[in-house]
């Protein structure tokens, strides 16, 4: 593992939309610490339609999860295509290869797939479910369970209030803690579980 502190941070996909993304991502990363930034896109508009085509067609929530994060590489790649210098990786033992390195790329791009296809299993935590109850947010955050993260940043499209720490973020209703999936169906706070499970295994940031 990276000698440098991680930082996993999920780009939310309603930024997707927002058309000072591109200059907007690259001054905030300017501005971070000089660590490794693993970068997890949202869906956004993308995972939205996939919504759309199940209300129609019931397709099942299982197909339409792993449709979704089938296409979280095309948005990832948006964001590698984005983001100076960032490089996209597919893999979470190429991924975990490249922190490994005395000098890893600052800005990794990193597509979930792999990770969630064969991986995520063996994070400890709240396993994810293959259904809407999941979110990106979710996702990130056993991302960086399994990285063993210094912290988790979540990039909203919406302008917080001041806040202390992370904790109090996610008493908040800026991180996916409500647990109301796309189409508006509690999972009974298991997205909530899985960022508290982060929270607990790694100090807040202050």
């Amino acid at each position: 593992m990276s000698r440098l502190p991680i930082r996993v941070v999920k780009v939310g996909g309603s930024l997707l939309r927002f058309e000072q993304l591109p200059r907007a991502l690259n001054r905030w990363l300017a501005d971070q610490p000089a660590e490794p930034h693993v970068l997890v896109a949202g869906g956004g508009p993308l995972a939205d339609c996939i919504r759309d085509i199940d209300q129609t067609h019931a397709i099942g929530e299982s197909f339409a999860h792993e449709l979704c994060v089938h296409l979280l590489e095309t948005t990832g790649r948006l964001v590698e295509h984005w983001v100076d210098g960032a490089r996209l990786i597919t893999r979470f033992d190429e991924l975990q290869q490249e922190l490994a390195e005395s000098a890893p790329r600052r800005a990794l791009v990193f597509s979930v797939e792999d990770f969630l296809q064969r991986h995520e299993d063996h994070v400890p935590g709240v396993p994810l479910a293959h259904s809407w109850r999941t979110s990106a947010d979710s996702i990130a955050a056993r991302v960086a369970v399994a990285l063993q993260a210094r912290e988790l940043v979540l990039l909203k499209s919406c302008d917080p209030p001041a806040l202390d720490n992370l904790q109090t973020v996610a008493d908040g209703t800026l991180v996916d803690l409500r647990s109301v999936s796309r189409v508006g169906v509690s999972d009974l706070g298991a997205n909530a579980a899985r960022i508290e499970d982060f929270l607990n295994r790694f100090p807040t940031a202050g």
